[in-house]
């Protein structure tokens, strides 16, 4: 996340992850003036990052598709 954003390969970062040790590759990122956005599981919001990302939306059901449906 850090090295992409140092090389400008993008706008918003979004981080899927509930895992304080992100602390601080958010704040190293945001150095390099780039959104992040955590989605994050309900129930499990790191109290070290939170606060820390731009926006923070909690994971629903609808935002995932059944791999045990796919074809091979």
């Amino acid at each position: 996340m850090v090295a992409m954003a140092a090389l400008n390969e993008y706008d918003v970062a979004i981080l899927v992850s509930n895992d304080g040790d992100y602390k601080s590759a958010i704040e190293s990122t945001k150095k390099f003036n780039k959104k992040i956005e955590n989605l994050f599981f309900k129930g499990s919001l790191s109290m070290a990052i939170d606060g820390k990302c731009d926006i923070k939306r909690r994971a629903r059901r609808i935002f995932f598709m059944k791999l045990d449906s796919l074809n091979n």
